[in-house]
């Protein structure tokens, strides 16, 4: 099914070249060249924005039919992954761009892909896969006499050897690593390669770590440490992280909590899990040396979450069960520590006062009692609600999926005939060019409503809403202008950004494009052809406004109160007969009542609707 989509979306958008040329160069002229700088610049310290450009990229450059602007994108989105901890996924973006590099004689890039692929097999510990890749990197740039790129393959047989040694219990390799190590080193150093010899010497720290040699494992780690800059934000927080686990393997624990909470704070704004999660292993046994249970805990059940996120991706199920056994066990050791401290104040006081003891024991046995049952009565409670919570959302997602099918049938049946006739060559150029903005429109109306129900399907399994960032209004209402510029061209509307600028709000930019996306479509759905649609922001406080104002039918306040007072779906067609699911609105709502805002609707039937809602200014 999902080929018959794309397969019919790129024909489309190859006929729609086809009636204005003119304006599918201007948007192809945008290809990877343009934004390499870019992403180079926030590969590792904004994976996510990445993949966002590199998909903009590939949707660009199909247009124009530059295959090998989409290729480097398949390699920055496999690079991505990689960063993200998402070795699954690297690995086959990483070998869709190999396969299309070895077929066009790319070499140097074919080395690239052929890197990444195996950067993706070491990760999850399959060294005997990862080295050949790593060896036909060093062919492919010996061959081209690119001495400033061997480093890197000869590195990553490094780093292979390193964690065959440790993880497969085979000391004897630690010298391979080592020798691979100090001649990449040697290269970086020749060529001046920074960011080489600074995650060089980070890797031989945790070589020596893995040795048991923390003195020397804390002397590369520091040399790699004085190399890093400000930019280099991901190397910065794995050093940290290598310091605070030899800090707490020689003892020294104070400072193993300082530097370990460094790395934390940078790994969590990365979004780096599997890092992040090492140095919560030390920091828990940090705490826990120290005799802080609490923090212990609290780095305890952090440390579970991570593992649970990474393996469920990385490893099999009988291990990641193995690894969530193992947490238990420590768990429990933890708990049984903060009973005996208890236990030994419980001895002291029962030698004072023996009698007002044995009736304080009494009691919390009594209590714990009520306690117990008290648990075991809200778990039954909650188990309960959340079988019906579970009811309904599947009641839901067929009467979503059973709308939407119908939808797609529609227009994809109307597309499909369509292009059969354009096919068989059985339609005259102006039959051609009165169906064309048709089409356009149903092509926006099906990836509206993908990304409506991707969003709402992950909201709906518990996706958590991401942290606030300071996002300018005016960079996004001009993407998305962008974006529906054709849409407006065919209906002839009136588009109107009156944004300031120098707006800005705190709130992921996903879920902004998300919202503003919606209510511009939903304002074309009731507007006449000719009318317009305004995006405005005004300031209220320290509060900003952001509005979308349209001349169209308006709405009743029975649809009024319909939207605003339930969370129910609310489907209407429009005025040339579009059809929906009703997610958009509903997802916009749960966005905005988790940053602390709510929809509001301004609206005078037959003249127009003003949907709009308030959001932090950023700061």
């Amino acid at each position: 099914m999902q080929k018959t989509i794309s397969l019919s979306i790129s024909v489309i958008l190859l006929l729609l070249v086809q009636l204005d040329a003119s304006f599918a160069q201007n948007k192809a002229a945008q290809t990877y060249e343009t934004y390499s700088e870019i992403i180079e610049n926030i590969q590792y310290s904004k994976p996510d924005s990445v993949i966002y450009i590199s998909k903009l990229i590939i949707d660009l450059a199909e247009i124009k039919k530059d295959s090998i602007s989409i290729a480097q994108a398949w390699n920055s989105i496999g690079r991505s992954y990689y960063i993200k901890g998402n070795y699954s996924e690297s690995k086959i973006f990483y070998e869709r761009a190999s396969k299309y590099f070895i077929r066009h004689q790319q070499s140097k890039l074919t080395a690239v892909a052929l890197n990444g692929i195996g950067l993706a097999y070491a990760a999850i510990e399959d060294h005997e896969i990862a080295l050949p890749y790593f060896r036909k990197c060093i062919e492919i740039y010996s061959q081209l006499g690119d001495s400033t790129s061997l480093a890197k393959p000869y590195f990553n047989i490094g780093i292979s050897f390193k964690d065959k040694a440790f993880y497969q219990n085979l000391p004897t390799l630690y010298d391979s690593a080592l020798y691979y190590f100090n001649y990449s080193k040697s290269l970086a150093k020749r060529f001046e390669d920074r960011i080489m010899e600074l995650r060089i010497l980070a890797l031989e720290g945790e070589l020596y770590f893995f040795m048991g040699n923390y003195t020397a494992s804390l002397f590369e780690y520091e040399k790699s440490l004085d190399l890093i800059t400000d930019k280099d934000e991901w190397d910065k927080g794995f050093v940290l992280g290598g310091i605070a686990a030899s800090y707490s393997k020689l003892g020294k624990y104070d400072e193993a909590i300082n530097f370990a909470t460094q790395a934390i704070k940078i790994q969590q704004k990365l979004g780096a899990k599997w890092e992040e999660s090492r140095v919560q292993q030390y920091l828990y046994k940090a705490y826990e040396a120290k005799k802080m249970y609490s923090q212990a805990m609290e780095s305890m059940k952090r440390y579970s979450e991570l593992i649970t996120e990474v393996f469920g991706e990385r490893r099999s199920k009988d291990v990641a069960a193995l690894d969530q056994a193992i947490l238990e066990l420590e768990k429990s050791k933890l708990r049984i520590e903060n009973d005996a401290k208890e236990n030994e104040l419980f001895i002291k006081n029962l030698i004072i006062l023996f009698l007002g003891v044995l009736l304080s024991v009494s009691l919390i046995s009594f209590w714990r009692l009520r306690q117990k049952n008290k648990i075991i009565s809200e778990f039954k409670q909650i188990a309960e609600t959340k079988n019906q919570e579970l009811q309904q959302l599947n009641a839901l997602k067929d009467d979503v999926m059973s709308v939407m099918g119908h939808d797609m049938i529609n227009l994809m049946g109307s597309m499909d005939g369509f292009l059969d006739l354009a096919r068989s060559k059985q339609l005259s150029k102006e039959e051609f060019d009165a169906v064309a903005p048709m089409l356009y429109e149903n092509v926006v109306r099906i990836q509206i409503t993908f990304n409506n129900l991707y969003r709402w399907a992950l909201l709906s399994d518990g996706e958590k809403i991401k942290s606030k960032e300071r996002t300018n209004c005016f960079e996004i209402i001009k993407e998305l202008e962008f974006l529906f510029e054709p849409l407006f061209k065919i209906q002839e509307f009136s588009f109107i950004n009156t944004i300031n600028p120098e707006s800005k709000v705190s709130i992921n930019p996903d879920y902004l494009r998300l919202i503003v996306r919606n209510l511009v479509h939903n304002a074309g759905k009731f507007t006449p052809k000719g009318g317009s649609i305004t995006i405005y922001s005004e300031k209220k406080g320290d509060k900003i406004i952001i509005g979308v104002r349209d001349t169209g039918i308006g709405i009743t306040n029975a649809q009024k109160e319909g939207i605003l007072k339930t969370n129910k779906r609310l489907t209407t067609n429009g005025i040339r007969g579009e059809g929906g699911t009703g997610l958009g609105l509903v997802t916009i709502k749960n966005i905005l009542r988790a940053y602390g805002s709510e929809l509001q609707i301004r609206t005078t039937y037959d003249k127009g609707a003003d949907f709009y809602f308030e959001l932090d200014g950023g700061k």
